[in-house]
């Protein structure tokens, strides 16, 4: 008899590996402890120039003006991680 290289058992094996692999990336993903930098609405844990630079849009953090900048302009978050 000839043996079939995809056949069930080959398919069980590769489905098991696939979904253990999927849970133990899951697993290590997912931190105890973690904290949202980003509310959607305001950008009260950030600090730069928040007045004429960076905005809350659509609950989206968008930097830019209109009056164009001289320098660069960065935002970061108050706390140190």
């Amino acid at each position: 008899m000839k043996a079939c290289l995809f056949g069930w058992g080959s398919f069980r094996n590769h489905f098991f590996l696939v979904l253990l692999s999927g849970l133990i990336v899951g697993a290590c993903t997912h931190q105890a402890g973690s904290v949202s930098l980003f509310d959607g609405y305001s950008l009260d844990r950030w600090e730069g120039d928040t007045q004429n630079v960076w905005r809350v849009e659509n609950q989206t953090i968008v930097g830019g003006s209109l009056d164009g900048n001289s320098r660069n302009e960065f935002l970061s978050t108050k706390q140190s991680y």
